[in-house]
């Protein structure tokens, strides 16, 4: 399969804040119901996310879709990391959507 700009862009925001949650792939899979491979792939844009897919990371993460699809280049947490509260305020690098003319 050919890989995707735009599906690599989602699996490396999806990579992003898991690493910053500390969650390991194992336990992301878990939730998702989904094996180890299938985070791997879709960190790596070997595999395209499902809506639904995308929407439980969405959830999982506490982002929203429009930062997780790059749309919105501004990522807005708030929530807790490792049991303490945070508040985080990240400016990511903008994609190219391969949507646009």
């Amino acid at each position: 399969m050919k890989e995707n700009k735009y599906d690599v862009h989602i699996g490396e925001r999806a990579k992003h804040m898991r690493e910053v949650l500390g969650m390991t792939r194992s336990e992301v899979s878990e939730i998702l119901g989904v094996n180890q491979a299938s985070i791997t792939n879709y960190e790596h844009g070997k595999t395209p996310m499902r809506a639904s897919t995308i929407r439980k990371l969405c959830d999982i993460y506490g982002v929203s879709a429009t930062w997780l699809l790059g749309i919105a280049d501004t990522l807005r947490y708030k929530g807790e990391i490792n049991g303490r509260k945070v508040e985080l305020v990240e400016e990511s690098p903008s994609v190219e959507s391969p949507l646009k003319a």
